[in-house]
């Protein structure tokens, strides 16, 4: 009925892009254009498309389009400066965000992205209060509880329901607080988490019983999101608590596994390369099983999958060339995340792996552990230095350029070389 209406264009392209028809989409997006240039959410909206499909160079003269068309298109500047933190351009990271907010000051996604900015450039006092915003965004999963914050004070008595709001990971690297909070309140600490964690999370000191997500029948007074226990405390870079190891592994298991690796001699090395698809910047973090070719050149070490899941399907073409012993197919078969890994961990020499839990895990057993980051890393990872003041048995080896794994690796196999040769062993 009207060809030439180009917002119908442009929203016939959102509906196909929800249904997963990006292409179909990019079509209707370039029509909306071609009848108006300058109409900013098809220049946004095309933005959005070739971002997804990590084609950042464009995607970023779509957002330049998009503001220009329409200068204060807050969503627009809150992903080009996604893009440029990516890039590593901070600044230009920072700019962008400044100017999401002066535009829209309550653009909650902006706010959580300049905070997780902030955290990674080491300014935690600014960034962990900002970093509040996460709460109230609609990809926050967690229910928001008619029960107060736990704002730090003593509290004997009372019951604090401590929030494991995000993934494994952010449970394992914060559930740290836990002691800290429970030496502070006073009070009984209930951790609410997946079932499936509850065998690993449990051996953190400080908490008194853990729960599954239903909560119907839980009594208690105050929440606690662990995320957000870093603010309670007024953490910075140099108040980090490291009481390594803050988890640990079942004995007998951990006995079982030292038998199933096999005698003392090989430097035993568990390696993992794939995160979660699912995750949206998951292509940015995980890294082709390839890519660790260089590890199989060095003398006297013996590999070990400690993938679960994705990525396993890479094992079986390289089985020529990478030798591994791949546990992925026999390691946490059941109920319980993580219990049978950490007990491998604790018979491995080095777990060397991408930004996945597995490092987190590594570092809260007090395992040696090597991550590979991508050239603009996640926020707790902080720039341009080898270690971690979150995990002290960590070394952190970043990209030279963007997606650069091959520098990456390449530098690993020459410290690993040193590190497992039978000089340094003896």
């Amino acid at each position: 009925m009207d060809p030439n209406n180009a917002k119908v264009h442009c929203n016939l392209g959102s509906v196909l892009q929800a249904q997963g028809q990006s292409q179909a989409a990019v079509e209707c997006y370039l029509q909306a254009l071609r009848i108006d240039p300058k109409l900013a959410d098809a220049h946004f909206s095309l933005g959005v498309v070739l971002q997804q499909q990590r084609d950042l160079k464009t995607a970023a003269d779509c957002y330049n389009s998009a503001v220009r068309c329409k200068p204060d298109h807050a969503e627009a500047y809150t992903n080009l400066g996604t893009i440029c933190r990516l890039e590593k351009k901070l600044s230009e990271a920072v700019a962008c965000f400044d100017s999401a907010l002066r535009y829209r000051p309550e653009l909650g996604e902006a706010h959580r992205n300049r905070a997780m900015l902030r955290l990674l450039l080491g300014d935690y006092e600014q960034g962990w209060a900002e970093y509040e915003w996460r709460r109230y965004l609609p990809d926050y999963q967690q229910p928001h509880f008619s029960q107060p914050d736990w704002q730090g004070q003593a509290v004997p008595g009372r019951t604090i329901l401590l929030v494991a709001e995000q993934g494994l990971g952010d449970a394992i690297q914060f559930v740290r607080y836990a002691a800290m909070v429970k030496k502070q309140s006073e009070a009984r600490i209930v951790l609410r988490c997946h079932p499936s964690w509850h065998a690993l999370l449990r051996t953190a000191p400080g908490i008194d019983e853990v729960v599954g997500l239903d909560i119907s029948d839980v009594a208690f007074d105050f929440c606690a999101p662990l995320l957000s226990m870093p603010l309670v405390f007024k953490t910075t870079v140099d108040t980090i608590p490291a009481p390594i190891p803050y988890l640990s592994a079942d004995s007998e298991r951990a006995r079982h596994w030292r038998d199933e690796l096999g005698p003392e001699g090989p430097f035993k090395v568990g390696i993992s390369w794939q995160g979660n698809p699912g995750f949206p910047a998951d292509f940015y973090r995980s890294i082709p099983l390839e890519a660790f070719l260089p590890l199989a050149a060095c003398d006297n070490v013996k590999l070990f999958s400690l993938q679960k899941n994705f990525g396993r399907e890479q094992i079986a073409p390289l089985a020529g060339r990478l030798p591994l012993v791949d546990l992925g197919a026999t390691i946490d078969e059941g109920p319980d995340a993580f219990v049978n890994t950490a007990a491998v961990m604790m018979n491995l020499d080095l777990v060397i792996t991408c930004d996945t839990a597995i490092g987190h895990l590594a570092g809260a057993l007090g395992v040696p552990f090597w991550e590979a980051l991508q050239y603009s890393p996640n926020w707790r990872w902080l720039l341009d230095r080898a270690d971690s003041p979150w995990y002290p048995t960590a070394r952190l080896f970043r990209q030279p350029s963007f997606g650069d794994w091959s520098g990456v690796l390449t530098e690993m196999a020459g410290e690993l070389k040193s590190l497992s040769s039978p000089t340094r062993l003896s």
